[in-house]
């Protein structure tokens, strides 16, 4: 769709006009929201049942919102190819650090209602690994949606540098 379309240009592209201007399409919908709140609230559930170390929690949620052939990337390296070897990593995290938590800082979930593709963004401050290291990470966990729900398929991690205090 042409810029010039969605500011509601009237013109048939010969010069002549075609009625009143419309307003462009909207970019958020009811519906959009909806997926948007519910994206974030699993996105506070897999961080909530990590900090619990509930691996029953976790198996849970991925039962009913991800793929079994889940895949995810640590750095850009694949850190697993399914969701029980993504639940084998988490375990392992866990094990070597137990004091692991993650804190939430922002969700900002992108919906494309109309191809069914939705990314969550995650900003997480990790602490529990020694001192007073706080290190930054981003997560994006990709969605796709399949017969009216929502599936997640995708999650690549980057992250930041640690430091004391960095994430104030």
């Amino acid at each position: 769709m042409s810029l010039l379309v969605l500011l509601g240009d009237r013109s048939n592209g010969d010069g002549r006009t075609s009625g009143p201007p419309q307003p462009p399409p909207a970019l958020v919908t009811a519906s959009s929201l909806n997926t948007t709140a519910e994206l974030e609230g699993i996105c506070h559930e897999i961080v909530t049942a990590m900090n619990a170390h509930s691996f029953e929690a976790l198996a849970a949620i991925g039962a009913k919102h991800f793929r079994r052939d889940f895949k995810s990337s640590l750095d850009n390296a694949l850190a697993s190819s399914s969701l029980a070897e993504f639940y084998a990593f988490c375990r392992a995290v866990l094990q070597v650090d137990p004091n692991y938590q993650y804190t939430l800082k922002h969700v900002q979930v992108d919906v494309n209602e109309q191809t069914g593709h939705a990314d969550a963004f995650m900003m997480t401050e990790l602490t529990g690994t020694g001192g007073d290291v706080v290190r930054i990470s981003m997560a994006v966990v990709r969605w796709r949606r399949r017969d009216g729900r929502w599936i997640g398929y995708q999650m690549e991690v980057i992250r930041g540098i640690g430091g004391i205090g960095i994430g104030e």
